[in-house]
């Protein structure tokens, strides 16, 4: 802005506008006082609100005596607040309006975006963008806390306009919250249903009638019920000032909005993958993507209006930087194409050549991605054929703080109900690494995806681990190599796990291993691996029911030890793993 806008003569001025955005927008506009050069906002309702004043201040400076606002993310929705206010010809500062000739909306949440409903309802491992392709994990109980007693975060959530431009719900219950035993009470009537309506999202957030109750601050995993005063607030500032803006023939609008970037779209609840339990708050939890989106706001929302609107493909402009510059919602700003678009829009160029990886049309997806899913106790890292890594880096402080990286191109971390997600192209060569994080078993589902829709999917399923374990496959682009495990952390690999293989005898092969590493009595410690050994050959010879005699007898020996020779916590986490194959024994 100074170098190439001020400095070029285009304009005579420019001011960065900061709000307090953890305010309602009515505080906003109707307060803001410097003191000692610091903005001060909540507590100094004003006659001379800062925004205002600002706006007032650079029209005296501008030799045409108008001003454009450029505003990026949720400042599309104060601006647009307050345009709809000061038309208002018995507003104080109604005089303004006509000072103003442009609005540029920079990736702005218009109608909302579903990434919002997932963070007031539980806030999963909150992340904080630091810059680029850094960021932090926020604690969920301070990061969902937080939200829910913010107003501006329920002006994020999805209004009912966003519901009349997309079709896809932004919440669906999967059909296995109901059977014959009526499991989830607070949800069975639900079960097999979609949030599709504003209505529909309103009731669920509120309770659903009081179905459910707010939960204690540290249940994450029980989805929260909103206050009510606050979301009716950021229904009617949808309906009545953002939504309902219609530009005058004297504002000129225009949209930039990214896309690329596989972004939120909704949630999905369902019993977890081997069983359903009957608590609300053990239910699995699975985010869906879209990649019409910024990584934050969908496309639909973002070019909301029917103006002038610019797309900045994401995907291609990171793809050609080789990771170095992983750009999304947050830092669009920073891109070359967005300030090219915004200096050609300030100086009211009709006719310009639009920058690299820009266009007046939605772009069209040509290549496929990869969605990792990882259902814990366990660590993922990926890595590039550049050596470019997403996922958890090193914190050596003290803080209970966790920070991530997503350097690989158009890839993402993200954590939530105990999951790890991460996504990339299908342009590269990826070596996966896992690493174990406690005695259990997980399951990694490996989804090819294309416009939204799953074309292949792999799945290793419940594959015990202990905290020492490392496992490693690779990913070419096309093909999912065997998964290499290494149970013990000793850097000798002890089993070649194919997707395809059967997950019970894989799994037991695997127990095997670990009860081989664990630091228990010899003669205990050989009594359970003959046992397993019996139960695999029970298996070759298809006897099923002397296999499952075999298991239960192991956790027979199991129980009979706990807290004798064999700590509780460690028998207790055993059991769970063998329970876990015998569910998926024939």
């Amino acid at each position: 802005m100074d170098d190439e806008i001020v400095n070029a003569g285009i304009i005579n001025e420019w001011k960065a506008l900061p709000y307090d955005w953890r305010l309602d927008f009515d505080t906003l506009l109707k307060s803001g006082t410097v003191i000692n050069d610091k903005i001060y906002y909540s507590d100094f309702t004003t006659n001379e609100p800062y925004l205002l004043e600002e706006i007032e201040k650079l029209t005296k400076s501008s030799d045409s005596g108008k001003v454009s606002i450029v505003a990026h993310s949720m400042g599309g929705l104060v601006a647009k607040t307050l345009l709809e206010r000061i038309k208002d010809e018995n507003h104080p500062y109604h005089y303004l309006y006509p000072k103003i000739d442009q609005l540029i909306l920079v990736a702005s949440p218009q109608l909302g975006t579903p990434k919002a409903i997932e963070g007031l309802l539980h806030a999963d491992k909150q992340q904080i963008g630091i810059f680029g392709e850094f960021g932090i994990l926020l604690d969920e109980e301070v990061a969902r806390e937080l939200g829910e007693n913010m107003q501006s975060a329920y002006n994020l959530l999805p209004s009912k306009e966003y519901f009349s431009r997309v079709a896809s719900p932004v919440i669906t219950f999967h059909d296995s919250l109901f059977d014959g035993i009526k499991f989830i009470d607070e949800l069975k009537h639900r079960a097999g249903t979609e949030i599709t309506s504003y209505n529909d999202m309103y009731d669920f957030l509120l309770g659903d009638n009081g179905k459910r109750t707010e939960p204690d601050p540290n249940n994450e995993e029980y989805p929260n019920v909103l206050k009510k005063d606050l979301l009716d607030v950021a229904t009617n500032l949808h309906n009545v000032d953002i939504d309902s803006w219609i530009a005058p023939d004297h504002i000129d609008v225009f949209q930039i909005v990214g896309w690329g970037e596989k972004t939120i779209k909704g949630i999905e609840y369902s019993c977890p993958m081997l069983t359903c339990n009957i608590d609300i708050d053990k239910l699995d939890r699975e985010l869906k993507f879209t990649k019409e989106g910024d990584g934050t706001v969908v496309v639909p929302s973002a070019e909301a209006m029917d103006v002038q609107t610019y797309f900045m493909d994401l995907d291609d402009y990171n793809s050609w930087w080789e990771g170095q510059r992983n750009r999304s919602h947050a830092d669009i700003l920073e891109t070359d194409p967005a300030q090219e678009l915004i200096k050609s829009i300030l100086q009211n160029e009709t006719d310009f050549i639009l920058p690299a990886y820009s266009a007046a049309t939605k772009p069209i997806q040509t290549d496929a991605d990869y969605e990792l899913i990882l259902r814990s106790p366990a660590s993922i890292d990926v890595y590039d054929n550049n050596g470019n890594h997403t996922g958890l880096i090193d914190n050596s402080s003290d803080s209970d703080l966790r920070f991530y990286e997503a350097r690989i191109p158009n890839s993402y971390y993200i954590e939530s109900a105990g999951h790890k997600y991460v996504g990339f192209g299908s342009d590269d060569e990826y070596d996966v690494l896992l690493y174990g994080e406690d005695l259990g078993s997980f399951t990694l589902n490996i989804r090819k995806t294309f416009k939204d829709v799953v074309i292949d999917e792999q799945v290793f399923l419940n594959i015990p681990v202990t905290a020492s374990t490392k496992a490693r496959f690779s990913i070419d682009g096309e093909n999912v190599s065997s998964m290499e495990l290494d149970v013990d952390g000793d850097d000798v690999v002890d089993i070649t796990i194919n997707d395809n293989a059967a997950h019970y005898i894989t799994s037991l092969e695997v127990l095997e291993k670990i009860i081989q590493s664990l630091d228990i009595e010899r003669g205990i410690q050989n009594s359970f691996v003959k046992k397993i050994q019996n139960t695999l050959k029970s298996l070759t010879k298809e006897n099923n029911e002397a296999a499952r005699g075999q298991l239960q007898a192991l956790k027979n020996q199991l129980q009979a030890q706990s807290g004798k020779k064999i700590g509780e916590e460690m028998v207790e986490k055993l059991l769970n793993i063998i329970d876990k194959i015998l569910i998926l024994m024939p």
